[in-house]
């Protein structure tokens, strides 16, 4: 049985694409995918050290992004 932050989680997905659809825009890329979801997960974190460890793994993505992952 799938748990209800799992539910909650598809259907912000649902609704992300459809706002992209509605908007004209091109689907994501992979890596933009994992931010958008990573923003989710952090959001929708309860345990503080959950959510800590959730904008540590964002922001080593973001990091890599832009090029700060070599600091």
């Amino acid at each position: 049985m799938a748990k209800p932050e799992d539910a909650a989680r598809a259907e912000t997905r649902e609704v992300l694409i459809g706002l992209r659809d509605a908007l004209g825009q091109p689907p994501l890329s992979a890596v933009m995918r994992l931010v958008v979801e990573g923003v989710l997960d952090l959001l929708g974190e309860g345990n503080i050290d959950k959510r800590l460890a959730a904008r540590d793994r964002l922001d080593a993505v973001v990091a890599e992004l832009d090029g700060r992952a070599d600091l």
